[in-house]
């Protein structure tokens, strides 16, 4: 799995959101494209948030889905400008979301992507990146850093 390559093109910060449905609705904005609209996403990904928050708690979440559709794995890191309600364990608002869209048959690298990103969001370096810093590629940088020392 070669996390840079899927998220290069896909970070987004200081984005303007005042609650969830907003939020899931930018992740489908910016993750639609010729296989799969903007419509379809926000529906898996609002589907999987009835069924319990993806909030994981330290203001981080991972709004995630299986679709039909979909031919490849796509994740986006988006930060929000102000934090919002996810409904977290720790009952945190949340500004910092890294989405995961993959194939609906794609369940074994779906579970290893939601360990691995709950991994890397539990590094307390990398979260405080993930948080303050106003430029993408320092995030990257980061993010490449962890792959490395992970691995």
């Amino acid at each position: 799995m070669n996390f840079l390559s899927l998220i290069s093109n896909r970070i987004y910060l200081d984005i303007n959101t005042n609650n969830s449905e907003e939020l899931l609705s930018a992740i489908a904005d910016i993750m639609s494209n010729p296989q799969i609209s903007s419509k379809e996403i926000y529906s898996h990904l609002k589907m999987r948030e009835e069924l319990g928050s993806t909030g994981l708690g330290l203001g981080v979440a991972i709004p995630h889905g299986r679709i039909k559709n979909l031919h490849n794995t796509m994740i986006s890191i988006i930060r929000t400008k102000k934090s919002i309600d996810f409904k977290a364990p720790d009952d945190l608002n949340v500004n910092v979301f890294i989405s995961i869209l993959v194939p609906e048959q794609a369940t074994q690298e779906h579970l290893d992507l939601l360990s691995y990103i709950a991994n890397m969001l539990a590094d307390d370096d990398l979260r405080e990146i993930l948080n303050s810093s106003t430029n993408i590629e320092d995030i990257l940088q980061a993010i490449q850093v962890y792959h490395h020392q992970s691995t």
